[in-house]
């Protein structure tokens, strides 16, 4: 059965996506806003997950994007630190800042 795999194709290969749909998984899991457990474990495993993603090349890892989800996430626990860091990514967009990280955001 292996001996018709194109030859281009390797266990390499096949390996990077199972960790990408890994990393996927993890990331939507921290999408959602926890209910019982630490948030002090959660914020963490944010910054673990996109640095994760972005070793592995994943182009969503790249923009904004986990910002705005993290955002939505977290505004349950805190909707006014929320809202202000919202009109402040919005402002950064307007201003035409296209590349925003999780860690740009979080660390100005």
């Amino acid at each position: 059965m292996l001996q018709h795999t194109p030859s281009n194709f390797s266990c390499n290969t096949i390996t990077g996506q199972a960790r990408e749909l890994e990393i996927l998984q993890e990331y939507e899991t921290l999408k959602k806003t926890p209910k019982n457990s630490s948030i002090d474990r959660w914020l963490p495993q944010w910054e673990t997950v996109i640095v994760k993603g972005r070793q592995l090349g994943m182009p969503q890892m790249h923009t904004h994007r986990p910002v705005f989800d993290f955002l939505l996430a977290v505004k349950p626990v805190d909707p006014y630190w929320q809202a202000s860091q919202y009109a402040r990514l919005q402002a950064k967009l307007m201003k035409g800042k296209t590349y925003l990280s999780y860690f740009d955001n979080t660390k100005e």
